[in-house]
């Protein structure tokens, strides 16, 4: 297994991969100011014409088609993304 390679964060000085940064990422992930995603996994199609497909969005947009989906569906709540266990 390949050891990581370790760099300093600019931002707060704490190590961060170097591999991060050959990614395009400037900083660690705890100075990062982007949001973390959500996948949700989709079964599309019918019968023997089926596939799966993964949806890679912002949990806010999530949580707004999840609530949506929970009004039309008739469930009282919609899943929380942010208290996951």
């Amino acid at each position: 297994m390949e050891k990581l390679i370790m760099i300093k964060c600019p931002s707060c000085k704490d190590d961060f991969p170097l591999k991060r940064k050959e990614l395009g990422y400037k900083v660690c992930i705890k100075c990062s100011t982007e949001e973390p995603k959500v996948a949700i996994n989709t079964v599309n199609g019918q019968g023997d014409h089926t596939w799966n497909d993964v949806l890679i969005m912002h949990k806010d947009q999530v949580a707004g088609i999840s609530k949506r989906a929970a009004e039309t569906g008739g469930r009282q709540k919609d899943y929380d993304y942010d208290n996951q266990d």
